[in-house]
């Protein structure tokens, strides 16, 4: 199983450049000259630069690098320049989920202590009986959230079953099992109340001085896939919006559909049933199941690490570092 990593939104690189890059293929006859193409898709490419940086976050990164190992791990990325013109409203419900003020606003449940660093939460587990990481933060009966958490495991928990549980004061949604690295819960929430959002949630396997950690937690409104769409498609409709809008996303605008970073190419307007037609590039490179969350607030890019990584320091200067990272979108 491949390492995961959020790189952490409060670490804003100071350049970001965004590439759309093309890979079609052009032949063009020697005869006639006219010229014949063929697509062969298109995937994203962010290079982000840090200056300056001070010795903590310098050794934050350096340890990301290490840790997803080249090119076999997967780091999500935001872009960081990204500002949302459309209207849907998609703030952030959770407090200090980037972990960059430690465990502040973060409450212990069940078996175990939480203590937060260099932007991570770590629970140590304590006793058998079911322990997580929350926050009490209200929902609203018809409106569908995404709770968010990435999580990586530690001392013995590698065989647990663990994830997040999303909750409306009276319904659990649980995304929980095997796999770490981002995981999502996404529903309609079915009743309103303040509920228990847990983004560590140890369900079973649990056992005394286990260890895990979760580097990054969301919790914002969502829109949800409305039917299946096919792999190629570059538009599908979505539901869960504000009815009858103009506007709920622009041209330009940018959506995370299934793992998959994406531009909207034309504005989207919602019926009076909250429905809409989204239209995007690139287009899908897998199929899309019914009610597959739709990422509004904060949308990320699932990438490799590109060739080249580079890390200048300044000894003697405070341990001063200048980053500068390429990546590459990848499944």
């Amino acid at each position: 199983m491949s390492t995961e990593f959020v790189l952490p939104p409060s670490l804003i690189a100071h350049e970001a450049e965004w590439t759309l890059l093309d890979f079609t293929g052009v032949q063009q006859s020697p005869l006639s000259g006219a010229v014949r193409t063929v697509s062969r898709g298109q995937r994203w490419q962010a290079r982000l630069r840090w200056n300056s940086m001070t010795q903590d976050d310098r050794h934050l990164l350096s340890a990301i690098m290490s840790v997803v190992r080249g090119k076999s791990g997967r780091i999500w990325i935001p872009d960081p320049s990204y500002r949302q013109r459309g209207s849907f409203p998609a703030p952030e419900m959770l407090t200090n989920g980037s972990f960059a003020n430690g465990a502040t606003g973060w409450t212990a449940g069940g078996n175990c202590t939480l203590t937060g660093q260099n932007r991570m939460l770590r629970m140590a587990i304590t006793g058998v009986t079911a322990p997580y990481a929350y926050q009490s933060v209200s929902l609203v009966s018809g409106v569908a959230y995404a709770l968010r958490a990435c999580i990586v495991d530690g001392n013995g928990t590698s065989a647990d079953t663990l994830g997040v549980r999303m909750h409306d004061g009276t319904n659990n949604y649980d995304t929980l099992g095997s796999a770490r690295g981002l995981i999502t819960s996404s529903a309609v929430a079915g009743a309103s109340g303040a509920g228990t959002q847990r983004v560590l949630y140890v369900s079973a396997g649990m056992a005394n001085g286990d260890m895990a950690l979760v580097t990054y937690a969301s919790l914002r409104r969502c829109a949800l896939a409305s039917g299946a769409a096919s792999a190629g498609a570059t538009s599908m409709t979505i539901d869960a919006l504000p009815i009858n809008t103009v506007g709920v996303l622009d041209a330009g605008d940018r959506v995370e559909i299934a793992g998959e970073f994406k531009v909207v190419t034309f504005y989207l307007n919602s019926d009076g049933a909250g429905a809409g037609l989204l239209m995007f590039e690139p287009a899908l490179r897998k199929a899309v199941a019914d009610n597959s969350p739709v990422i509004i607030g904060e949308p990320m890019m699932k990438s490799i690490f590109s060739d080249g990584q580079v890390q200048v320091s300044r000894p003697g200067v405070d341990l001063l570092s200048d980053f500068d990272f390429t990546f590459m979108e990848a499944s």
